[in-house]
């Protein structure tokens, strides 16, 4: 049996590296993540060779940052592209905007990072965003 790390939350998608615990059960670890290159360091040999089945259906968290020109309704379009036209749940959204400028984070459900690709690239093609990027998950 295997879990996703709780400290960087891979997706489907990702290089990933497994770590077996002392319990047994692998956790799955992206390869760049802080903990598991440690964890290679300091026991590498409970690390084992880990990728993503090909029919994984589970939805994983993901977020995704986005910083752009505020204007009235920008949150309605960007939230309509989520979850009406890609059918995306979101889990969180925290939006803050100042002289013009809004910052924005969303965690969502997505199925891999394909899905998630697709979603930041619509999110893109909104009128005043001016980047969308997927940010490491440092809590829940």
């Amino acid at each position: 049996s295997y879990r996703v790390a709780e400290c960087c939350y891979p997706i489907p998608g990702d290089n990933v590296v497994g770590f077996v615990d002392e319990d047994g059960k692998v956790i799955i670890h992206k390869k760049t993540c802080p903990i598991a290159i440690n964890l290679a360091a300091t026991a590498g040999d409970r690390i084992v060779n880990a990728r993503w089945s090909k029919h994984t259906a589970i939805s994983s968290l993901a977020r995704i940052r986005m910083i752009g020109m505020d204007r009235l309704g920008i949150l309605n379009e960007l939230t309509k592209h989520i979850t009406h036209d890609l059918n995306i749940n979101m889990r969180k959204v925290f939006f803050e905007t100042h002289d013009g400028i809004f910052k924005g984070i969303i965690d969502c459900y997505v199925l891999n990072t394909e899905v998630l690709e697709t979603l930041m690239n619509r999110l893109r093609e909104v009128k005043g965003i001016e980047s969308v990027t997927r940010i490491e998950i440092t809590e829940n």
